[in-house]
């Protein structure tokens, strides 16, 4: 079973994998690239399952994420002040979902903050 570069480098080639993989792969194939490389692609696949409990992890830390960012937007508001005085007051969090669901209106909402010469502020309500 002799194992060439040139297996080695179209291992690499088609299975997107390093010298030393494509190597093992040649081993445990008996030299057939072919073999070699459906291992590589049957490797790949298991790899790229996940199982339930890291679905279920994953999905916990993500919901964990969310709860904190919404915690933390409740805590701030979005104030646009003229002048010195406020023309609108919302949560941040508000702003935020409202730039999600509707982004030109967020666009057309800050052109209009930077004409009117307005000055937009995050405050902590924590402070006040």
């Amino acid at each position: 079973m002799d194992i060439t570069l040139d297996q080695i480098d179209e291992l690499r080639a088609r299975a997107g994998v390093s010298y030393e993989e494509a190597c093992n792969y040649l081993r445990a194939a008996g030299g057939d690239l072919i073999e070699a490389i459906l291992m590589a692609e049957r490797d790949r696949e298991k790899s790229d399952r996940l199982s339930g409990s890291e679905i279920a992890d994953r999905s916990r830390d993500v919901l964990e994420r969310v709860r904190r960012v919404v915690s933390e937007g409740t805590k701030k508001r979005l104030v646009v002040k003229q002048e010195d005085r406020k023309v609108a007051e919302i949560p941040l969090a508000a702003g935020v979902i409202g730039a999600v669901l509707a982004p030109k209106l967020a666009v057309i909402g800050a052109v209009a903050a930077l004409v009117s010469k307005s000055v937009v502020e995050i405050e902590d309500t924590t402070d006040v």
